[in-house]
């Protein structure tokens, strides 16, 4: 039996159209603190840049708010007539920007781009240069 206070709430990325195609799912504790980490994961985005419904929350270690229960923040989204998430046709509107490449990644992921280079090097021992002849 699932836990009583265990919320379904539908986001989608504020550039996608406001229909159930774009949505998606995501699972949290009420009485939980709004874990920006887990909506950037679900939509690709970075946390630290998440918004939810235009509004940015601060938020402690792990990209977590331990201001704001999710339930409090989807009480105040009814208040104010926003989308709360419950229905896929309604999803919370995410804005952020993409999660980046890490360090030393290569520019266009999912591609392999191999350069194989041959080259011969004139041994002469009586020099310190080293010359490449291509």
């Amino acid at each position: 039996m699932a836990s009583p206070s265990l919320l379904t709430v539908h986001l989608r990325g504020s550039a996608s159209p406001p229909d159930a195609a774009s949505s998606v799912a995501i699972e949290v504790e009420g009485g939980d603190g709004v874990d920006l980490a887990q909506v950037g994961l679900a939509l690709g985005l970075d946390p630290a840049t998440v918004g939810l419904n235009g509004y940015f929350l601060s938020c402690g270690s792990g990209y977590v708010s331990l201001a704001v229960t999710w339930g409090e923040l989807l009480a105040f989204f009814a208040t104010g007539g926003q989308p709360t998430g419950a229905d896929p046709a309604e999803p919370v509107a995410v804005d952020g920007g993409p999660v980046p490449s890490p360090p030393g990644a290569p520019p266009f992921p999912g591609r392999l781009h191999v350069c194989i280079v041959t080259f011969s090097v004139p041994l002469d021992v009586s020099s310190n240069l080293l010359t490449v002849v291509l």
